[in-house]
């Protein structure tokens, strides 16, 4: 089993959001989990089509979403 947590910050509305990915790997399967301030946190999964898509029900804001899958780059 690893864990690596990657850090950054975007902007979102003109104000800087720090947000952490925690991923775990556990045999052939990797967990992304995403957390930010005010949020709780949520799974990130890579698609067939290698785009990133949130959990159901994570009422994150798809702009938010799009801007961190964009700096993210998975371990």
């Amino acid at each position: 089993m690893s864990y690596n947590v990657t850090k950054f910050e975007v902007i979102f509305e003109g104000k800087p959001i720090a947000v952490a990915v925690h991923s775990v790997t556990d045999g052939e399967e990797t967990n992304h989990i995403v957390s930010i301030d005010d949020h709780e946190n949520f799974e990130i999964r890579l698609t067939k089509e290698n785009k990133w898509k949130a959990d159901n029900g994570t009422g994150i804001n798809e702009e938010l979403l799009a801007l961190i899958t964009a700096h993210y780059q998975a371990p």
